[in-house]
């Protein structure tokens, strides 16, 4: 059997290692579809997760879906803090990979199966009985060459790998009413409160630098709102341009500038390191807009952003505030207007 990083995922989770397991032989070879099945493998887990961990509450809803998952409050506040943003961007990654027009880049597919197994890991030995001893992400093990997925072979894994909405014992045990079903429910979360606290906390080595998350979450993005990065001029855009550490004008480049149909700029995204204070990023990102408008005679709304948190800024109009998504094409030339 081809050898896996994921290999941890036995027993009780033997199923997700199943689904992780193909993500992770698509990876190169097929990255559409390795994204798919990551997001697909996250799902599961997640699923897992909030069976099992007494400190999570369920979204308050009566069908809930990955990204209510991880918004939940209780999530964010123990699990969120340490793997929220690498959870988004496979998530993003695996919506992205859902729409036929959006073509997935082989380094976010191998990124995704890396958050992934960084998050999984990280629940098996808190959770485990006998927890494994952590052994480091292995690039080796992912095939770089094959024959290629038939279109019907492409489609099947598709549709083996659709989501639908989460169906948890947790909240099927409250819906049953029944005393029993209830009981056998805490006495699980009980029996894994107790290995979570025998096991302590679980060291999580990062799998990508802070800054290679950084650009891949805005590149997740950009790419969910329909923007093609890879075209000539959007990325490392050079100007001249004042610099926010040192007041002077300088040969800067430009993290990225989207572009209208007509030649003319129409946003510029500033992305900060995680560790500096966003609105260094959004006063950055006002010198470029001034130095875009001197050059081009349209002055571009602006994005900053930090990694976690991203804001938009039309700063002729409106005050920042904060976003989730980048605007598409359409809506950002009618703002032009």
């Amino acid at each position: 059997m081809q050898k896996s990083n994921f290999f941890f995922l036995s027993d009780e989770w033997a199923g997700i290692f199943d689904t992780a397991k193909k993500a992770e032989y698509y990876a190169v070879t097929e990255p559409t579809v390795s994204a798919f099945l990551s997001r697909k493998a996250l799902e599961e887990m997640l699923a897992w997760l909030y069976d099992h961990d007494s400190t999570l509450k369920l979204p308050a809803k009566d069908q809930f879906n990955l990204n209510d998952l991880i918004r939940e409050e209780s999530f964010q506040q123990s699990w969120g803090k340490e793997f929220g943003r690498e959870l988004i961007i496979i998530k993003n990654t695996g919506n992205n990979a859902a729409h036929k027009s959006v073509k997935i880049g082989g380094n976010e597919a191998l990124a995704s199966i890396k958050f992934l197994f960084r998050f999984c890991s990280n629940v098996v030995r808190t959770f485990s009985e006998n927890p494994y001893n952590y052994v480091p992400f292995d690039e080796s093990c992912l095939p770089t060459e094959g024959a290629g997925l038939s279109n019907k072979a492409y489609e099947r894994l598709l549709k083996d790998a659709e989501l639908h909405s989460l169906e948890l014992g947790q909240r099927l045990a409250e819906l049953s009413e029944k005393e029993s079903e209830i009981e056998k429910m805490k006495a699980k979360l009980a029996h894994y409160e107790q290995l979570s606290q025998q096991n302590g906390v679980v060291a999580a080595p990062q799998v990508l630098s802070e800054k290679e998350t950084r650009k891949l979450y805005v590149d997740v993005l950009l790419r969910q709102s329909g923007w093609d990065i890879e075209v000539a001029n959007v990325q490392e855009f050079a100007v001249q341009a004042v610099d926010e550490n040192t007041g002077e004008i300088r040969n800067l480049k430009i993290d990225y500038v989207l572009w209208g149909e007509d030649g003319k700029p129409l946003a510029v995204v500033e992305a900060k390191r995680t560790t500096e204070g966003v609105e260094r990023g959004r006063n950055q990102g006002k010198h470029y807009a001034d130095a875009i408008e001197k050059r081009y005679g349209q002055r571009p709304v602006i994005y900053y952003t930090n990694g976690f948190e991203t804001f938009f800024w039309d700063d002729i109009t409106y005050p920042p505030r904060k976003i989730f998504g980048f605007l598409n094409l359409d809506e950002l030339t009618r703002l032009m207007v």
